[in-house]
């Protein structure tokens, strides 16, 4: 979904005028900005959560290594 929002949302992106008259300045944007902005949030969130994810999975595999090791030593 992300990624299909991005492809619709590029090519629209285009210069635009900000700042005043007396100094203005181009910066490209998504028109419409929908689109484009919701799919890189989308995105981040998604990447957080993985992250978050992966540190959980990370947690147990320490205690497992830890406490294989120990039963282990126990077993020796």
């Amino acid at each position: 979904m992300a990624k299909h929002n991005l492809v619709q949302a590029i090519p629209s992106v285009e210069p635009v005028r900000i700042r005043l008259l007396s100094n203005p300045e181009t910066a490209y944007a998504n028109p419409g900005g929908g689109p484009f902005l919701l799919s890189i949030r989308t995105t981040e969130t998604k990447i957080e959560q993985r992250i978050t994810r992966t540190e959980a999975q990370l947690k147990e595999l320490t205690i497992f290594f830890l406490l294989y090791h120990a039963a282990v030593g126990i077993l020796d």
